[in-house]
Order: structure tokens, then C-alpha cells, then sequence
């Protein structure tokens, strides 16, 4: 009800350009410290593809002002939660 009158598409993320490879070794190092097994050692690069992104960073302003929003956790710790979230089979909680 509180969101209904500010509908719209917002942004949501740390506020920091991250180049995809970062977030790939971040992934697979928190992954392998979580004891996730199967990841791949390295990543396998490629020609890059038309309109390939190379990185990423969303401008979360407009979440700001009009939600109040801002980021309180970092790149790693979430990666932890989702990995986590995975793990407990990646049900919607309510809270």
C-alpha cells in the first residue's frame, strides 16, 4: 500500500561500477568458501558480442529520493545471502 503511489521502475545495487569479471571471481570465491562444489576454476573468456556488457553499474538515485533507499550491505555479503538463499531453496520469505 505505502509503494502503491510511487509506482514505477527503480534501480536497486551497490552504487559501484563493477566490471563483470570482478563479480565473477567475487561469486566464485565466496561459492567455494561456502563449500559450494562444481564451480569452475577460471572463467572462460570469448570474443565479446555485440552489445555485450562489460560492466555494471545501475544508478540508484531515483530509489533514493523518492524511496528513501539506500544500500546498506555490500557486493560479497550479498553474494553470501543469495548463495545462502539457494541453498535454502530460494523461497520468498515475508518478514
Amino acid at each position: 500500500k505505502a509503494l502503491a503511489a510511487r509506482e514505477g521502475v527503480y534501480n536497486i545495487g551497490t552504487g559501484h561500477e563493477t566490471d563483470v569479471n570482478e563479480i565473477f571471481e567475487h561469486l566464485i570465491s565466496t561459492a567455494q568458501a561456502m563449500g559450494v562444489k562444481n564451480m569452475p576454476a577460471k572463467a572462460k573468456h570469448a570474443a565479446a558480442r555485440p552489445g555485450e556488457q562489460r560492466r555494471s553499474c545501475v544508478r540508484i538515485s531515483h530509489a533514493q529520493k523518492v524511496l528513501g533507499w539506500q544500500p546498506k550491505i555490500d557486493l560479497e555479503t550479498g553474494m553470501k545471502q543469495t548463495i545462502e538463499w539457494f541453498r535454502e531453496g530460494g523461497e520468498v520469505r515475508n518478514k
